[in-house]
Formats: C-alpha cells, sequence, structure tokens
C-alpha cells in the first residue's frame, strides 16, 4: 500500500505517511501546483513588459545602442523631431540649390551681354575716323593730305593743290591748282534743303550724280559746277572753277561722308 500523496510504503498499521505526513485513509485533493502560479504571476509582468513598447510605438520614439569610446550606450531618438528636422534640411536644400541656379543663369546672362549691358551707360559708338581709299576708280595722281570739315567731311587732295589761307574760315575751304580752284562751303538756311539752297543761289533745276557710294545734287552754273550735299543741320556745297573733269573725280572719290 503506498501513500496517495507521495507515494511512500505504508505498513500495514500506520495512520500518517513516514514520508510525507499525510493522514492514511484521507481522501487527497492535489494542490495547485507551484508553477501554475508562477505562471499566474508572470502574466501581468509581461503586459507590464509590452506597455512600454506600445508607448513607444504611440510617441513615435527609437532606442538603439551605440558604441561610444568602446562602450555600448542606448541611444533614444524622437522620430518625429527626426522627420521634421530632415524636411526642413531638404527645404533648405532646395533654397540653396534655387539661389545657385539663379546666380549661374544671371553670370552666363552679363557675360554673353556684357557689351550691350555696358552700352546702356556709356556711349559705345565713338566717331570712327574712316581714311579715304586709295584705290578709288578715276584717281589720277595719289592724294596725299588729308582734311576734314565740319566734322562731316574728309576727303584728299595731292600736292599739287594749294591751300588759299586767306579764303580758309570756319564755313569755307578754298584750294587752288594752278588757275583751278576747288571750295567747300557750308550754308546754313531756314530750311536745310536742297530746293531752299537752288531757290537760295536763284536755280531751279539740278540733276542728281552717285560718286563713291554719296549722291549729290549737280548743278552747272556758267564756268562753274556745285556738287551738293543737305544734311539735317546744313547744306553742304563742293564747287569747282574751271577745274577739269580728272581733278573732280580725283577729289570726289576720296570723300567720306559722315550722315
Amino acid at each position: 500500500m503506498k501513500c496517495v500523496r507521495c507515494g511512500t510504503e505504508l505498513k500495514e498499521g500506520d495512520k500518517f505517511c513516514l514520508g510525507c505526513g499525510f493522514e492514511v485513509g484521507k481522501e487527497y485533493i492535489p494542490e495547485p501546483k507551484a508553477e501554475t502560479l508562477e505562471s499566474l504571476m508572470k502574466i501581468p509582468e509581461e503586459k507590464e513588459e509590452k506597455e512600454p513598447a506600445e508607448e513607444m510605438e504611440i510617441n513615435d520614439s527609437l532606442k538603439e545602442t551605440e558604441m561610444i569610446d568602446g562602450n555600448v550606450v542606448n541611444v533614444e531618438y524622437n522620430v518625429g523631431e527626426s522627420s521634421e528636422k530632415v524636411k526642413k534640411s531638404r527645404k533648405v536644400n532646395y533654397i540653396i540649390l534655387g539661389i545657385c541656379a539663379i546666380v549661374v543663369v544671371l553670370g552666363l546672362t552679363i557675360y554673353f551681354n556684357f557689351k550691350k549691358i555696358t552700352c546702356l551707360f556709356k556711349d559705345c559708338n565713338p566717331a570712327v575716323i574712316v581714311k579715304p581709299d586709295d584705290k578709288k576708280n578715276n584717281v589720277i595722281n595719289h592724294p596725299t593730305t588729308t582734311y576734314s570739315f565740319d566734322s562731316k567731311f574728309l576727303f584728299r587732295l595731292n600736292d599739287l593743290w594749294t591751300a588759299k589761307s586767306m579764303m580758309l574760315s570756319e564755313n569755307v575751304k578754298s584750294f587752288e591748282k594752278d588757275t583751278s580752284e576747288f571750295t567747300l562751303t557750308k550754308y546754313v538756311l531756314d530750311e536745310n534743303t536742297v530746293s531752299a539752297y537752288l531757290k537760295y543761289i536763284g536755280e531751279e533745276n539740278s540733276d542728281s550724280l552717285e560718286i563713291n557710294k554719296i549722291t549729290y545734287s549737280h548743278v552747272q552754273i556758267n564756268n562753274k559746277e556745285e556738287y551738293i550735299i543737305a544734311s539735317k543741320n546744313a547744306v553742304y556745297v563742293f564747287s569747282f572753277t574751271e577745274t577739269s573733269n580728272e581733278d573732280k573725280m580725283e577729289i570726289l572719290n576720296t570723300v567720306v561722308y559722315y550722315k
């Protein structure tokens, strides 16, 4: 016969188990195991351990471990704050890139349009001194001396022509070559036109001639020929008296006119 509680062999006549002290003949009801109670007690602990994890997810927090000076350290990051910083950082980067792009475009624009931009602040069309071309048609004697008149004309004469100093003035330039005579005169009239000048000298008609790409109004008055150019501010007249056609062409083919 054995003890119903601990299984110890019982002798006949024993009233109590020598192993566990349980009364012989009494009905045994097993007591709850300690493991079951311990497991029941562990359930709340597991819940308590899960709560920080749930709270961590709600708060968007993140825990990581990093090595600092050879030691493992728990580092906690706030995911919400990190995402905001990332957004701000991206926004700043986009602004910087936009500014850089604008600077580059402006730099290229200024580089390729530098001359046009500088012309807004200064005169980029200075007076260009154009020398008469020596290779003109019908030039017989090579012109050697360049003359200017009223900042409008340049022309050249060879050494056979001499200036008539007694006739020189601001509005008249006169030259002589033997008996030939060449005069350039500036007239300022009430109306600076060819027709007004013709009326002034008592002539009615004139013909048009183009010499060295310059168009003249031509008038023959007795032994004098006049080649007229009318501009906005004055009328200019090239006059030739008893001058050979070769001499006239020699002079007129060297004329440069600034309109």
